[in-house]
């Protein structure tokens, strides 16, 4: 129960400020020449204790309020413990939709998966025609030009070699497939193929891989060109190496 208002404590504060304040005043000459008693520190200590409730206290006077420290930390620390407490309900209420693809990105669905996708291919493509106006069944497969298919051939063999060459010569495997630039990088380190060889085999693969992607229009006549005249000879090399191995 809170018997005075603040106005009373802080007239009453200002009080003990001012006369002991005026004791060592008072005190002054003694105190500036050492002549100090053990009442001058307990006083000292008083005086300094009262100067620092306002920074620990709550009162208000002449309409002005002043707030203690600890207060204020309580009141940051309550505003912080709130901001987090909306920060997780807008996470919680985050519309989360569900991902139309049955596998990943590195593996293919299960068997189980592509059997239930087959059975629903009619009707999905029945939709599909209906939804976007499409004529699915009007349309026969583009041709793939001799070329282009060269190139998907070439890049097949070279990197089918070269995967099964990798772990045969000592290189670790994991799990997701490596990269064809950091596998012909170990074969070199492993001195397996000589660096030479490697730089032909990069830029091969380089040429064919637009072919695979639907990038035709990024090779040029002169690259097909290069891939027909060193591709055999690369190929097979490839393949000695791995009968090396086996």
């Amino acid at each position: 129960m809170n018997f005075f208002s603040n106005n009373f404590k802080a007239i009453w504060w200002g009080v003990i400020v001012i006369t002991l304040g005026f004791y060592f005043w008072q005190r002054f000459p003694d105190l500036s020449t050492g002549k100090t008693v053990t009442a001058d520190m307990l006083v000292f200590i008083v005086w300094i204790a009262v100067c620092l409730v306002p920074f620990f206290n709550q009162f208000e006077f002449l309409g002005i309020k002043l707030k203690g420290q600890i207060d204020e930390v309580k009141k940051e620390l309550k505003g912080e413990i709130n901001s987090l407490r909306s920060e997780i309900s807008n996470t919680n209420n985050v519309d989360v939709k569900p991902s139309v693809w049955v596998g990943n990105q590195s593996t293919p669905a299960s068997d189980e998966k592509l059997l239930e996708m087959e059975e629903k291919l009619n009707r999905i493509v029945k939709a599909t025609e209906a939804g976007f106006g499409y004529e699915a069944k009007n349309k026969a497969s583009s041709n793939i030009e001799p070329d282009i298919m060269f190139l998907f051939e070439t890049r097949y063999q070279i990197e089918s070699g070269l995967r099964k060459l990798a772990p045969l010569s000592g290189i670790v495997v994991e799990r997701r497939a490596l990269p064809m630039v950091k596998i012909l990088y170990q074969l070199v380190e492993n001195e397996v193929l000589p660096s030479e060889l490697a730089k032909v085999a990069r830029e091969v693969y380089s040429i064919c891989s637009p072919a695979i992607h639907g990038d035709i229009d990024k090779i040029t006549p002169t690259q097909v060109e290069f891939v027909k005249k060193v591709s055999p000879e690369l190929i097979s090399v490839i393949n000695s190496a791995v009968e090396k191995f086996v």
